[in-house]
C-alpha cells in the first residue's frame, strides 16, 4: 500500500510539470503583446516597458521557464495586476466559498446519484427505471446557468425560500451558509448526479447478475441486506472512479454557478481576470485547480485500494 501510494505521487510530477508548462505559455501564446493586452491601449510605450521588465518578459524564454518553476516551487503563484496582492493570497481569500459549494455539490451528486442508479436497477425495465433515467438525462442535458437561473426563479424569488445571490461566510453562521450555497450547490449538483446515476446502474446491473448474489438470495437474505451489503460494495468501484471525475466538473461548473449567484468565489476570480487579462492570475488559478483536480484523483486511486484489496497496481 505504502509503495503504490509513493508511487503514485511519483507520476504526479510530470504531470504538474506539464500543467505548469501550460501555464508558463499562456502569455506567451496570447495574440500580439501581452503586456500592451494588460495595460490597454491608453498605455503609453514606457509604462508598457516597466511592466515587461517586471513580469521578466525581457529575458529569455527559457530563462523565464526556469524562474517559472522556481517561483512555484516556492508556492509563489504570481502576482495580480489589477487586484495589487499575491494571486495566493487572493485564491485563499475566496477558497472558502469555492470549497463549500464543491462539498455541498458532491455531497448531492453522490446521495442523488447513488440512490437513483440503486433504484433504476433494482428496478431494472419498468416505469421506475425510466423515470430515473429520465431524470438522469435531464442532469446531462440542461444547462448549469438555465438550471440555476430556474432555481432563482421558483425558489427564491417565488416562494422566496432561499436568497437569489450572496454568500454569508461560515463564521458568521452554519445554518445562514447552507441558505446561502443551496440552490448553488443543487444546481451544480443535480448536473453532477447525472453521470454518477448512470454508472451505478451499470454496475449494480452487472453485479446482481452474479453467482454469489443468486446464492445470498437462495439463503433467504433479505433483500435490502442483498442489494446494500452485497452488490453495492462491489459496484462502487467504477462509480467512484466517476465521482473523481464529476468533482473535477464540479469545479469547472463552479465558474459559471458562482457568476449566476454572485458568489465571491475562485469561478468569479478566473471571470474577472479574463476580462481584464490579468495573465497573472489566470496562471496562478489554472496551477491551482489543475493541483487540486490532479490530488483528488490521487485520493481516487487510493480508495480502489482501500474498496478492494484484490485489485493490485504496479
Amino acid at each position: 500500500m505504502k509503495g503504490y501510494i509513493l508511487n503514485r505521487l511519483l507520476t504526479l510530477i510530470p504531470t504538474l510539470l506539464i500543467v505548469a508548462t501550460v501555464g508558463f505559455l499562456l502569455i506567451h501564446l496570447a495574440p500580439g503583446d501581452p503586456v500592451a493586452l494588460m495595460l490597454g491601449e491608453e498605455a503609453d510605450l514606457r509604462d508598457v516597458e516597466l511592466l515587461t521588465r517586471q513580469l521578466g518578459l525581457d529575458q529569455p524564454i527559457l530563462v523565464q521557464l526556469v524562474r517559472w518553476y522556481g517561483r512555484l516551487f516556492r508556492g509563489d503563484l504570481g502576482y495580480s495586476l489589477f487586484l495589487h496582492r499575491p494571486v495566493l493570497t487572493a485564491i485563499m481569500d475566496r477558497l472558502e466559498c469555492t470549497l463549500l459549494l464543491t462539498l455541498y455539490a458532491l455531497l448531492i451528486s453522490v446521495v442523488l446519484g447513488v440512490i437513483l442508479g440503486i433504484i433504476a436497477a433494482v428496478k431494472q425495465n419498468t416505469t421506475i427505471d425510466q423515470a430515473a433515467m429520465l431524470v438522469s438525462l435531464v442532469g446531462l442535458s440542461m444547462p448549469s446557468f438555465w438550471l440555476g437561473l430556474m432555481l432563482i426563479w421558483l425558489l427564491a424569488l417565488g416562494v422566496r425560500w432561499f436568497p437569489s445571490s450572496g454568500y454569508v461566510p461560515l463564521a458568521e453562521g452554519v445554518v445562514a451558509n447552507l441558505r446561502s450555497l443551496f440552490l448553488p450547490s443543487l444546481t451544480l449538483g443535480f448536473i453532477g448526479a447525472a453521470p454518477i446515476a448512470r454508472m451505478v446502474r451499470s454496475s449494480m446491473l452487472e453485479v446482481l447478475n452474479l453467482e454469489y448474489i443468486r446464492t445470498a438470495r437462495a439463503k433467504g437474505l433479505k433483500e435490502r441486506s442483498v442489494i446494500l451489503s452485497h452488490a453495492f460494495r462491489n459496484a462502487l468501484i467504477p462509480a467512484v472512479t466517476m465521482v473523481g471525475m464529476t468533482v473535477g466538473g464540479l469545479i469547472a461548473g463552479a465558474i459559471i454557478v458562482e457568476t449566476v449567484f454572485a458568489l465571491p468565489g475562485v469561478g468569479r476570480l478566473v471571470i474577472s481576470s479574463i476580462a481584464r487579462r490579468d495573465f497573472p492570475a489566470i496562471q496562478g488559478v489554472l496551477i491551482f485547480t489543475a493541483t487540486v483536480f490532479v490530488v483528488v484523483n490521487l485520493v481516487v486511486d487510493i480508495l480502489y485500494v482501500y474498496l478492494d484489496p484484490r485489485v493490485k497496481y504496479l
